[in-house]
């Protein structure tokens, strides 16, 4: 829950905020075995949260990395899902430099092109497709900020640069669990 707060020097700063997080504390281990679309969704509901492209591209790769998972996991979506995670991080390459991918479908043009993109460029290909494996799932919008930077007070600046995308996926009677994807190749400089 996010709470504007009032500020204590307003030439200094544009907003304040308050901000309640939650931290999955459980091994993914402990998740697997969990339905991904709750019986008590809503047609309308299952809908939003399966919406998908046309594009046949996207169910036939993602039955060709699945299909390789470990048999004792077939069905399993938490496992898909992680089989999903590892493709995306070995194939892809982050980059803050890919500024091509627009047009009517840009997680199309990533996805079946060379894989250079960004954190917005790998959630959206990520929550496509696992919607393609009939996974529920979203692209989640913050900061992720390096918590070194928040010193010895209360406080802690948060930079433009720090934005980050990130996909989640649904598990029935667990939540919206964070799934993000971390590119093994980059042209960046690793953070600390």
């Amino acid at each position: 829950m996010v709470r504007r707060q009032p500020l204590d020097d307003p030439r200094q700063f544009v907003g304040a905020y308050d901000v309640d997080s939650w931290l999955l504390t459980s091994d993914f281990e402990r998740l697997a075995g969990h339905a991904s679309v709750p019986a008590t969704w809503s047609a309308d509901e299952k809908q939003h949260y399966l919406k998908m492209p046309a594009d046949p591209r996207y169910q036939a790769l993602s039955n060709q990395i699945v299909r390789d998972m470990d048999p004792r996991f077939v069905g399993d979506d938490l496992m898909k899902a992680l089989a999903l995670k590892h493709y995306l991080e070995q194939k892809g390459f982050y980059s803050l430099k890919e500024k091509s991918l627009v047009g009517a479908d840009p997680t199309a043009k990533f996805l079946f092109g060379d894989m250079r993109g960004y954190c917005v460029h790998f959630a959206h290909a990520m929550a496509l497709l696992l919607r393609s494996q009939g996974i529920p799932s979203r692209v989640a919008l913050g900061y992720a900020v390096q918590t070194r930077r928040h010193g010895a007070g209360s406080s802690l600046l948060i930079l433009g640069n720090d934005a980050h995308a990130w996909p989640e996926m649904y598990l029935d009677g667990v939540g919206w669990v964070t799934i993000d994807v971390y590119p093994e190749h980059s042209d960046e400089q690793p953070q600390p």
